[in-house]
């Protein structure tokens, strides 16, 4: 038998039977006659950044797969964007893919990351439209679901109204609603759900990938609760992992899965917590429609959502493409404002200032990508704006880029608890803005911060474009940040016999 692909490479996390191997291992060894996973985040441990990047490249350059596919948070253990580059170079026939599966917190590094990558499947499906604004092509809605895996069972239903995940959003306050109203409810999955002692008699413990199916098939009606951490409406897939076994949900409104399935024949939503309990109480009592509707559903799922069917569809229509790396093509002049220039009188600094397009900035021990000024100038004309601020990198020649401070992706915090920790070395201006606020910007220089950023006025580019020295030593006494998980990530990519 022919297979669509011959071989493929999925570079991902370090589980062997978590993420992204549970999705995506049985869809893509069904349509490719070699499979190859290379656990990056296990090896960068051991080995750390450089070595690890330099061991995929050889790995690539000698099994020369036709396709690498790739997360959107892998840049956390990679110089990616030099990665990707480099990558054709020793294999230039391999066809890269990112998969984006949320946009909705994590758009301002997909956008650009997809610039370098040769196809990029999209979980959200409202932000299709926002990657086409931006020119791209080869952008695909995919679902990653598990279809062999996730079936109908024949078992008997022993939980009336089931619900997995975390207690994030408003989770907790709907389901107190629903148990003060007598329904009963199962919970499972995180074990922060026992923090609360109210919900901790209704907690059923964590679900294995084994059983996951299983409590799903034994469930008459599964919760989907549509909202991510920053509490906005997403896509979340949980609804066609339910419907893939066959079962029944009742989700809360998504205008995203509005766009996919038949309202009432297909999906049943609620739109607050008083018609959900109304709702469950109905679909208690009435199997028949319950099931009806699920298997109406599950036959959509078959149809149009198996992966395995999509991957062969992708892998047999492109076969043929072959892509060379390059970018989209800007014109731009670009000054970079350092010590020596900083001190200059205003009139000479905007003499020098007046003959370029846009301005850059470097201070104290710094190293940038080589990508860094292009892509801030692309946000900046893709945006329409005038201040761009990338990620940085902290780095100590001991340890090497050892964490990563990001803008919020999920906005769940306010803006102005870490404004005071952005870095200069991260910002790109047009000159326009550089010489209207030449006072504040000299200001800001000289203490190493950009507080003229806010999140209306700045394109920020959530990707670790620069790598610095010194910081603000004085985040690690913030016990708010560090106790939120909020913006700073000490990364696993310091190699073991650095710890040692």
């Amino acid at each position: 038998m022919t297979m669509p692909a011959n071989k493929v490479l999925i570079v991902g996390g370090p589980s062997t039977d978590g993420f992204p191997l549970s999705f995506w291992e049985k869809p893509i060894k069904s349509n490719c006659n070699n499979f190859l996973y290379f656990p990056l985040e296990k090896i960068n441990l051991e080995k750390g950044g450089p070595k690890t990047q330099k061991i995929l490249l050889n790995l690539i350059e000698k099994e020369k797969p036709e396709y690498m596919m790739m997360f959107h948070n892998m840049f956390a253990d990679l110089d990616l964007l030099n990665f990707l580059k480099d990558l054709k170079n020793h294999s230039p026939k391999t066809k890269t893919i990112l998969y984006a599966g949320d946009d909705d917190t994590a758009f301002n590094s997909s956008r650009y990351l997809a610039l370098f990558f040769d196809y990029t499947f999209v979980l959200q499906n409202d932000y299709l439209k926002k990657y086409k604004q931006d020119g791209l092509k080869n952008i695909l809605f995919v679902v990653q679901l598990d279809n062999e895996r996730l079936i109908p069972m024949h078992i008997e239903k022993k939980y009336d109204v089931s619900f997995m995940g975390a207690p994030k959003a408003d989770r907790k306050e709907m389901i107190e609603f629903l148990i003060k109203n007598n329904i009963p409810i199962s919970i499972f999955g995180s074990p922060a759900w026992k923090k609360y002692p109210k919900l901790r008699p209704f907690y059923r413990g964590l679900v294995d990938a084994a059983d996951y199916p299983k409590v799903i098939n034994q469930t008459k009606i599964s919760l989907v609760l549509s909202k991510n951490g920053a509490g906005k409406l997403h896509l979340k897939t949980r609804f066609f992992e339910n419907s893939a076994c066959g079962s029944f949900s009742l989700v809360e409104y998504s205008p995203h899965l509005k766009e996919i399935f038949s309202e009432g024949k297909e999906i049943i939503f609620f739109k607050n917590k008083e018609e959900l309990l109304k709702k469950i109480k109905y679909y208690l009592l009435r199997e028949k429609e319950r099931e009806k509707i699920a298997r109406n559903v599950h036959l959509k799922i078959e149809r149009n959502f198996n992966v395995t069917t999509c991957m062969s569809n992708f892998f047999e229509r492109n076969k043929n493409n072959f892509f060379s790396f390059g970018l989209p093509k800007i014109k731009f002049s670009l000054i970079n404002i350092n010590q020596g220039i900083i001190k200059k009188s205003k009139s000479e600094i905007v003499n020098l200032v007046k003959s370029y397009d846009f301005v850059s900035f470097s201070k104290g021990r710094v190293s940038s990508s080589l990508f860094k000024n292009y892509l801030q100038i692309y946000s900046l004309i893709k945006n329409k704006l005038q201040i761009s601020c990338c990620d940085y990198y902290l780095n100590s020649p001991f340890l090497g880029d050892y964490g990563n401070f990001r803008y919020d992706w999920g906005n769940k915090f306010e803006f102005r608890k870490f404004k005071d920790l952005l870095n200069i070395n991260q910002i790109v201006v047009s000159k326009e803005f550089f010489i209207k606020n030449l006072d504040l910007i000299k200001e800001n220089y000289q203490i190493g911060t950009a507080n003229f950023v806010n999140e209306t006025n700045t394109a920020f580019v959530s990707i670790p474009l620069v790598s610095v020295r010194e910081f603000k030593k004085d985040f690690f006494e913030n016990k708010e940040l560090l106790t939120e998980d909020f913006f700073l990530f000490i990364e696993n990519c310091i190699p073991k016999e650095k710890i040692q």
